[in-house]
């Protein structure tokens, strides 16, 4: 017996135009989510959405309430083809979509806390001196063993954050140049294939930023 689960993705998804071909299939959902949710939360969501560019998803408070959004849009168009999910789950900022597909929240509740979360985490770095870095193709041995590289040149913290997949980490610290920086390119037979600074709002945690944060 083949069961379908649902699984919605966290920051970091996000993209310019991400939800233009499924409003084009479903265009009286601009109005149903987007359009409802620009005039509560005084956003112009469904503009950046469809016009906007990459930059302007680089705000945390527009990225996180407009990837909430797509994914929103995402299961009604699944739905509408008939696809009911027999059990949802999500990714970080995901956990707030696959709880009102699961119906535990008000869709409209939901994107108050995604705000007030995006709001919360953007400010993190700045109280506290966390900077992150997204890191892909490093193994965690490599990493791990560059991060203590660092450090040791550094004598900052500088650790890894958080494992998304095998193949996708995040790095953390104090310095405000991660290891991982593109300015400090891989060293050859390291396999890095990209990394960069993460966005503000990234909820990656390093020991400093653990000590001195609530989880939003």
């Amino acid at each position: 017996m083949t069961r379908t689960a649902f699984v919605f993705p966290g920051q970091g998804s996000e993209r310019a135009g991400m939800c233009t071909e499924l409003l084009a299939r479903r265009p009286e959902l601009a109005e149903t989510y987007f359009r409802a949710a620009d005039d509560l939360l005084g956003i112009p969501l469904a503009r950046l959405c469809r016009d906007g560019s990459d930059r302007d998803l680089e705000d945390p408070v527009v990225a996180q309430p407009a990837l909430f959004l797509t994914s929103l849009v995402a299961l009604e168009v699944l739905r509408g083809e008939g696809l009911e999910p027999y059990a949802v789950a999500g990714h970080s900022l995901g956990e707030y979509t696959a709880l009102v597909a699961a119906g535990v929240l008000e869709w409209t509740d939901a994107l108050w806390l995604v705000r007030l979360r995006s709001e919360l985490v953007a400010t993190v770095g700045d109280r506290v001196g966390c900077a992150t870095a997204a890191v892909i193709g490093l193994s965690r041995r490599d990493l791990v063993r560059l991060c203590a590289e660092t450090r040791a040149a550094t004598d900052r913290v500088v650790e890894v954050a958080g494992d998304n997949e095998p193949r996708q980490r995040w790095s953390a610290g104090r310095p405000r140049r991660c290891p991982t920086s593109p300015r400090q390119p891989a060293r050859p037979g390291r396999g890095c294939v990209r990394c960069g600074p993460a966005a503000p709002s990234t909820p990656a945690c390093c020991t400093r930023r653990r000590r001195s944060s609530p989880r939003p």
